[in-house]
This record gives C-alpha cells, structure tokens and sequence, in this order.
C-alpha cells in the first residue's frame, strides 16, 4: 500500500441596503436557542437536579453532534436534548483568517501529551520543540465544536478509507454508499469542480475564500511543472493539486452549529442545554443499558434519563474518556482505578493522529503575502470584511493551496503551538514580519499507534495521552518523503 502525505500551502505570518456580509453577521450575533427543559428539583439529594426524560441525548454540539440533532428533530415526536460543555460562538472566532489565534482562548481545550525523550542513540523522541516535550492536542470546546476553531478545509478524504473500512464488517460504509450524505449536506458553490460528487441545496456551504494571493496560482502552476493534476480533490481524483475548500458563507467561518443547528432553533422538540459537561454515562449493569447521564452545570450535578438512544459525539479524547468513566474499556487499566467494569473493549488503544512539520518557510522578495500585523492595522481590509465578506481575512487560517501526494513506498509556529522561547528564537526569529510562505506537510496514514488512558476517577482530571509518533519507521520514511 502507498503511502499519503497532504502538503497544505499557508500565506503569510499566522501571527441604503445591508450587505450579505452584514446580515450574516446580524444574524449571527442575535440568533439564539430555545432553553433547555425546565429543571426539577429533587426531594434526596443524589444528584441534586433532574431533567424531565427526553427520546434522545446528545452528548456533545460538535460536528457530528450537530448533524445528528439536526437529523433526529426531524420527527416532531421525539424530543432531543443536546448536552454542550462550551459556549455559542462571537465574532472572533467568525473571522477566518483569525483560525490559529483561537487556540488560545476557551473555546478550545487543550491536552498534552505524554513525553517521549530521545534514547542515548538519539532516536525515539517526538515533541521535542515544545514546552516540557508535550505538544498541545487541541479539541474544541464550543457550540460547534472543533469546527469553531479548526481551518474550515473542507475534505472528506479519500474513497479507499471508505472501503477499507466497509471491508473490514462495518456494512453501508463504502465510498458509494456514504457519498449520498456528503452531497445531501453541501451547498456548494465552488468555482472549480466536479459537479457529480458536490450538492447544493444542503446546510453545509462549502466555496473557496474570496480572496487569494498572487501566491496560490504560481503554487498551483508548481504542482502542473511538477507533473501533477490539478484536480477536485473531493471528487474521485484526489491525488493532484488544488485551492482550498472551505466551509464558508460570505466570507465568514460556517460551523457545524451555523450550518446544522441555527436552522433548527425554533423546533419544539430541539433543545440545547450549554456549559454542561457530562461527566458519566449511567448504565444498568444487568442489561447493559445506557439510560441517561450525569452532567455538571453551574456546580450542580444533573441527571437526564433517554428513553430511546443516547448518543455520544465528545470527541477523539472526551469520548473514550466518558466510555471508561462509565465502566467501559480495559478491565485491568479500569479495575487498577476502582472502576467497575461493565464492558471489557479496548478503548482507548488505537489512538492516530495526522503528525505534521511546521518550520518550511520561504521567503517572498515582494510585500504580496498576508502577514499579521500589516493586515491587522489595514482598516480597509476590517470594512472589507465586515461590510462585504471579502478581503484577506477572509482566507481561512491563512491556507489557500493543499496538494494530495503520492510518496514511494518504504518496507522499512509560535507560543500557541506550545514551541519552546529557544526553538522559536533559533528558527523563526530572524523571519518576523517577513513576507513568506509555508508548506506544512501532514503524514495522512500513519501506521504508528497511541494510546489514551485515564488519569484517575476524577472527570475533571486530564487524561494520559500517549501519541506515540513515529514509533513506526515508515512514518519516519514517508515524512522525511514529503518534506
């Protein structure tokens, strides 16, 4: 099997009537969610509150949490209670070209990872520019989700995964069965694409940013020299060169919340209970039925029962950690905690991530990129933005170009990335307010493993988070490739 690695092009320094720019951001300021059930007080104590039952929990308005509420509220006779530890979204973070600033405020949570030193030989080490050799994992903490804060690149990856996994006992997720659904969601409106795999009267907008650098045609002009295509890369032709797409409307950001859940604020049976994070799933041990969950808020405990399903969409790190707080995962790791186990799965150990490098920077002799400060001291690109939707800022976390590539196959930025003062000075120092270009190259199937264990029986306790990167040698090799 090949190996991939995604290249991803980033642009400068990632330090009368009503415009459709402005009406979005009306809109946005001002449409709210219905509250969620009146709360009953209980009698005894433990826990202190009850919400009345509801057909369907939701645990978590990320992404795919937003697409489930959005789909069960369908029918008006089930009642669906979405469970969202953050808050709704402001203008900061609607800004696309603002995506790397995010990673500093709350609407992100940030884990670290376990440190791995270099043995004496020099090898084995990973995170090793980052504070403490612990590189900062982010999972977003928003109505929304991660789609608050991420770069809004729009792909749904390649066909083969999909078959793969179809092929591997998971029926109806094939490539051809799951394509309906991406086309179902999508409101495209790209410029260059194969219209047969892209939809159009979904929730989802997808397009590209309004506005590009002189740097993204002669990026995609390389890759042509280079012998590539320039392709649709969420078509059927992948591999090849492209522009970003983005999940964007007028030129701001498009969350799963935007697109998924404010259509539906005003169902009867939809309701959205924030800043409440759910600490246990209760399971009847005898039947092994999840009947509700207990969640915090506001310092009180709360319990929620389902008479239907619950449905858990906390993310890559919230979702195994509520799974083993519940009794399900290893036995020994959850006996070693005092957690009786309910389900013995191995939770937790297939953990993958999409390692990338970050320091290929290049110079560009002419003032045609966009670096931070110039563009934030620029009040005519602000009103470009704000009043017409277009303007630098509205390039997302400053990505115009991405490339899909094909390496051989081989058997054998800064203080919000958590890089340390001596790294950041040797290295990025002598390029500050430099027009420049980066290419971030990122390993897309990684054969390394980590692992993702508990901490101790304390929800609010972070978790033990072992990535281990490049622990197999061919992520070594196809990195080295694709740098």
């Amino acid at each position: 099997m090949r190996k991939f690695c995604l290249t991803i092009l980033f642009l400068g320094n990632a330090t009368g009537i009503l415009s459709p720019g402005i009406l979005e951001t009306i809109h946005h300021f001002f449409s709210g969610f219905p509250p969620a059930p009146k709360i009953q007080e209980l009698e005894d104590g433990i826990p202190d509150y009850i919400f009345p039952s509801v057909d369907f929990l939701v645990i978590g308005a990320g992404t795919a949490g937003s697409v489930v509420a959005n789909r069960l509220t369908e029918n008006p006779n089930w009642k669906v209670l979405v469970l969202e530890e953050g808050d709704d979204e402001i203008f900061l973070t609607d800004v696309p070209f603002f995506s790397p600033l995010l990673f500093t405020t709350d609407y992100v949570c940030v884990y670290k990872s376990e440190p791995r030193p270099q043995d004496t030989s020099g090898h084995g080490g990973y995170c090793l520019s980052i504070v403490d050799d612990r590189c900062n994992l982010i999972s977003g903490k928003a109505v929304g989700g991660t789609s608050v804060v991420n770069f809004m690149v729009y792909s749904r990856g390649s066909p083969a995964d999909y078959d793969a996994w179809a092929a591997l006992d998971n029926p109806d997720w094939s490539y051809k069965e799951v394509l309906p659904y991406f086309i179902k969601s999508e409101r495209c409106k790209l410029i260059d694409k194969d219209a047969r795999f892209h939809g159009y009267n979904g929730y989802l907008d997808v397009t590209n940013a309004p506005f590009a650098t002189p740097l993204k045609e002669l990026w995609l002009k390389a890759g042509q020299e280079l012998g590539y295509d320039l392709v649709d890369y969420n078509s059927d032709r992948f591999v090849g060169f492209s522009t970003v797409q983005a999940t964007l409307r007028n030129g701001h950001r498009v969350s799963a919340s935007k697109a998924f859940l404010r259509p539906i604020r005003d169902r009867a049976n939809f309701y959205l209970s924030k800043f409440s994070r759910v600490t246990k799933i209760v399971i009847n041990p005898m039947t092994k039925i999840a009947v509700g969950v207990e969640f915090v808020k506001n310092h009180k405990t709360y319990f929620v029962s389902a008479s239907k399903e619950i449905i858990l969409s906390a993310g890559t790190f919230g979702s195994p950690k509520l799974l083993m707080l519940s009794g399900i995962g290893p036995k020994d790791h959850l006996s070693s905690l005092g957690i009786r186990v309910i389900e013995e799965l191995s939770v937790g150990f297939n953990l993958q991530d999409h390692v990338n490098v970050m320091c290929l920077m290049f110079l560009v002799n002419e003032s045609v990129t966009i670096v931070g400060h110039r563009l934030a001291s620029d009040p005519v690109s602000f009103l470009d933005y704000l009043i017409h939707g277009k303007g630098p800022w509205t390039i997302p976390g400053g990505a115009e170009g991405l490339a899909f590539i094909k390496t051989k196959h081989n058997s054998r930025n800064s203080k919000r990335h958590g890089i340390t003062e001596d790294f950041n000075n040797e290295v990025y120092s002598d390029y500050n307010d430099l027009d420049l270009f980066t290419i971030v190259p990122v390993l897309l199937r990684p054969k390394s493993r980590g692992r993702f264990t508990l901490r101790s029986t304390d929800p609010s306790d972070s978790p033990i988070i072992e990535m281990n990167y490049y622990d197999h040698e061919d992520d070594v090799n196809t990195m080295v490739q694709g740098i």
